[in-house]
C-alpha cells in the first residue's frame, strides 16, 4: 500500500471562471524499522494497514535469486511514529510482586 500525496482542492475566481488549483501536502516519512527480506517487512505493512496506518516499503538492496530475499525498509508518516512502534513492540512480560 503506497499512499500518494494528498490532494485539496480550492476553488479560485478570477472573474470569469472558477479555476480548481491543486495543492499536494507534503508528508514527512520515517523509517521505522529495516528487515533483511521483504517478506518481513509486508508482514508488519498489513499489520499497520489493519490499524489504517499508512506504510511504505523500500527495498534497500538489488532482487536476489534463490528465494534469499532482499533488506527492505518500512516507513510510516511521522505522526504515526509512536502508535506503529507501540502495535510493533513485543508485550511487555507482567511482573510478579
Amino acid at each position: 500500500m503506497n499512499p500518494a500525496p494528498e490532494a485539496v482542492r480550492q476553488p479560485a475566481n478570477d472573474g470569469l471562471t472558477t479555476v480548481w488549483d491543486w495543492q499536494i501536502r507534503q508528508m514527512t516519512w520515517i523509517t521505522l524499522l529495516t528487515t533483511s527480506t521483504r517478506w518481513q517487512a509486508e508482514l508488519m505493512q498489513q499489520l499497520l494497514a489493519s490499524h489504517d496506518i499508512p506504510t511504505k516499503i523500500i527495498d534497500l538492496g538489488v532482487k536476489s535469486y534463490l528465494g534469499a530475499g532482499t533488506p527492505a525498509a518500512l516507513q510510516v508518516r511521522l505522526q504515526d511514529k509512536w502508535t506503529a512502534l507501540l502495535l510493533l513492540s513485543p508485550p511487555e512480560d507482567e511482573q510478579e510482586t
